[in-house]
């Protein structure tokens, strides 16, 4: 009885494997990736930027930054898992990526600022 369930289990857990669709990655996901790590960075600058050291603010900032963390690894793994892509396409994602930069050292300079901020703080 104890391996009939076994088996039965491990048919059942075979079958739904196979019954999940696989999701298709191609540029458009990866595109689709690349407009919420966009997105991300800016919440997470925004709460940056409303950052005045309450404990109250802190949450807001962890999680953006999960937020943006869990969109990188999504990226990431969906631009693994998809076929190489066109000339076309891949021209698409690097101007995608290029348009992130300056958002990216708008949030690494306002970082930056606070911690100066709160270091000029504490040092008076």
């Amino acid at each position: 009885m104890l391996l009939f369930n076994a088996i039965v289990t491990a048919v059942l857990g075979i079958s739904a494997v196979f019954a999940v669709p696989i999701n298709k990655r191609d540029a458009a996901t990866v595109l689709s990736d690349l407009k919420t790590i966009n997105s991300d960075i800016s919440t997470l600058d925004n709460d940056v930027k409303a950052f005045s050291g309450s404990i109250f603010q802190a949450l807001p900032l962890e999680t953006a930054e999960s937020s943006l963390v869990s969109a990188i690894n999504t990226a990431t793994s969906d631009t693994t898992s998809s076929s190489a892509f066109s000339t076309t396409d891949s021209t698409s994602v690097v101007n995608a990526i290029s348009t992130l930069t300056p958002s990216i050292v708008n949030v690494l300079n306002d970082l930056v600022a606070k911690v100066s901020l709160k270091y000029q703080i504490h040092t008076f």
